[in-house]
């Protein structure tokens, strides 16, 4: 079996986490606007294994059916995929994606279930304070690599979208999703994780 290399461990690791975060927000709020029965006695351990279930199931849905059906994705986010990698959605699994074709799909996500919300955090608030978006992609991406609130995660993303000709005041779906790999892995950079290496 091939090894991975630290860096594509980290770079799973954050993409993997990105994903449960959505994922576990997006739980969250269904289980907000339904009433859900979760039997109060549960145990840990009952807790754990039914969490398992579900990410196994997870991982054996095709990605048209992942993205499209649970997640509530536009089917555009599959289209754009398969243009990328000429894959089947239809039968290919969650499983199966390799560390380059998942962070691909991450930022595709962003762009097609996010794409509406800006860029940076402090645009979260317009300037009326009237209107608050759930996420900037700063703030998902500095979430997801466990940056503490000391380290500048602003001007990296500021200088990649100056590099690319994007405004930073913008919003996700003006970047494309090589550039949201670029930011992801320049916050990952400069996170917590790599103190002491």
């Amino acid at each position: 079996m091939k090894k991975m290399s630290l860096g594509k461990k980290l770079i799973a690791v954050t993409a993997a986490s990105a994903i449960l975060f959505v994922g576990g927000v997006w739980i969250t709020q269904v289980m907000a606007e339904q009433k859900v029965d979760i039997p109060m006695e549960e145990t840990m351990e009952e807790a754990v294994a039914r969490t398992q279930e579900m990410f196994a199931q997870i991982d054996n849905m095709s990605l048209n059916e992942y993205y499209t059906e649970y997640m509530e994705c536009s089917p555009e986010l599959v289209e754009a995929f398969n243009k990328k990698y000429a894959v089947d959605v239809d039968t290919m699994k969650v499983k199966e994606l390799n560390d380059e074709q998942y962070e691909y799909m991450n930022a595709l996500y962003y762009i097609y279930k996010h794409g509406e919300q800006p860029i940076l955090s402090k645009n979260e608030v317009d300037a009326d304070k009237k209107y608050e978006f759930a996420y900037a992609l700063e703030t998902f991406t500095a979430d997801v690599a466990a940056v503490s609130n000391e380290i500048d995660t602003e001007q990296p993303i500021v200088a990649i979208c100056e590099k690319y000709g994007k405004d930073p005041d913008g919003k996700i779906n003006d970047l494309t999703p090589e550039m949201i790999i670029e930011i992801d892995q320049a916050i990952f950079q400069i996170s917590d994780h790599l103190d002491g290496e």
